[in-house]
């Protein structure tokens, strides 16, 4: 097809206007590329309708970003696919062809480069309408996916750029190669976080929107990026992790508690009677189980402390929301406070118990002074309660 150009009637006039020399084969080259460029733009206008209706009765997506990609095209880079051939078919001088052809090669190279940025950016979103409401790291995962493909993209567009131009790749990607191991170790703290994220969106120890805590930082995850990961503490501040630091640490994530175990002891003074320290755990059982969305997990006497008689008792909240869980243990330790007083019962408190084994002969007569009844002897057992 090149070859019947170039034996043209076409191709020969344009020889024809070349060797004339002067200004006027520039002239000719401008007004036809002006004219090719203005031809080309009212076609595209024209078919824009079109192709929008066509597009809009499918639901592929990429016929839609074909389209688009297509009316994308900038008219200054229709001016040279069309001006720089016409001067290469009039013969021009080599130096004028060797710019030209730079000029073209980088035109293309940066057409592309619209095109192919568009079309990721238009297939993320794309990805993230049908996938966002399900999964929200998604959006985290598709904007590192998303700058790799850019940048990917504009890379190899350059390298293809370079090679048409004669630069020898091969030699440039191993200079490159050793550069980038300096760039790598000058770097590292840079990459490692970048290697972080990338494990942060594939292992998923978290998500956008989870509850977690760090040491002892606490929030909910806003953003995930290539290097930091930001956190909204409970007092409003916004806390900002690095993904290398924050995979190094211990991370809880109160997101994925889908039920919470609550452990609660209590104790009442040894001076309780037995009777009534047996009824104990059944008053235990049936306050919680007075209580909605909660499964006890057992009630007992848990042990027999220096001071007081020790209860404890274990239950699951089912609804892993924080403030549901603090209503529930609320109404819990009223209802046994109230069942307990009710009982004529009282809460421990933290003391020791004195015994005296015998006293002094005038501390004796003292107190059978003061205590007709005790005409004897103070009785062994305890003497005070602190």
């Amino acid at each position: 097809m090149l070859e019947d150009f170039q034996n043209s009637k076409m191709m020969h006039d344009l020889q024809v206007v070349a060797a004339a020399g002067g200004p006027w084969p520039w002239v000719f080259a401008f007004i036809g590329a002006i004219l090719g460029t203005l031809v080309i733009k009212a076609i595209l206008k024209a078919l824009s309708p079109r192709l929008t209706y066509i597009t809009s009765k499918t639901t592929r997506q990429l016929d839609d970003i074909l389209a688009t990609c297509l009316m994308k095209t900038k008219s200054w880079v229709i001016f040279i696919w069309i001006f720089i051939p016409i001067l290469h078919a009039m013969g021009a001088d080599d130096r004028v062809l060797s710019f030209g052809k730079a000029v073209l090669v980088f035109a293309t190279a940066f057409q592309i480069a619209i095109w192919g940025l568009f079309a990721i950016h238009r297939w993320k979103e794309n990805y993230l309408k049908k996938k966002t409401g399900t999964n929200p790291s998604t959006v985290s995962a598709m904007g590192i996916i998303t700058t790799v493909l850019q940048g990917t993209l504009i890379v190899a567009l350059l390298l293809i750029s370079l090679s048409n131009l004669g630069v020898n790749i091969g030699a440039l990607l191993a200079g490159l190669g050793v550069g980038g191991i300096a760039v790598a170790l000058a770097a590292q703290n840079i990459l490692g976080d970048m290697f972080a994220s990338l494990s942060i969106v594939l292992d998923k120890p978290f998500e956008v929107g989870d509850f977690i805590t760090v040491g002892p930082q606490m929030g909910t995850v806003e953003n995930i990026g290539i290097k930091t990961t930001r956190v909204r503490s409970l007092s409003g501040e916004e806390l900002v992790f690095s993904n290398r630091d924050l995979l190094d640490s211990r991370i809880q994530n109160f997101k994925r508690m889908w039920k919470r175990r609550v452990p609660l002891r209590f104790s009442v003074p040894h001076t309780t009677p037995l009777p009534i320290v047996r009824q104990i755990p059944g008053w235990i059982t049936e306050i919680v189980k007075q209580q909605k969305d909660i499964e006890l997990e057992r009630s007992h006497l848990d042990a027999l402390g220096t001071s007081s008689v020790e209860f404890e008792f274990v239950y699951w909240v089912q609804n892993p929301d924080f403030n549901a869980h603090m209503d529930i243990k609320q109404n819990i330790l009223w209802g046994i406070q109230e069942k307990l007083q009710s009982q004529n019962v009282r809460l421990a408190l933290p003391g020791q118990s004195l015994y005296v084994e015998s006293l002094p002969e005038a501390v004796e007569k003292t107190y059978a002074e003061n205590n007709p009844s005790n005409q004897k002897k103070i009785p062994s057992g305890p003497a005070l309660d602190h």
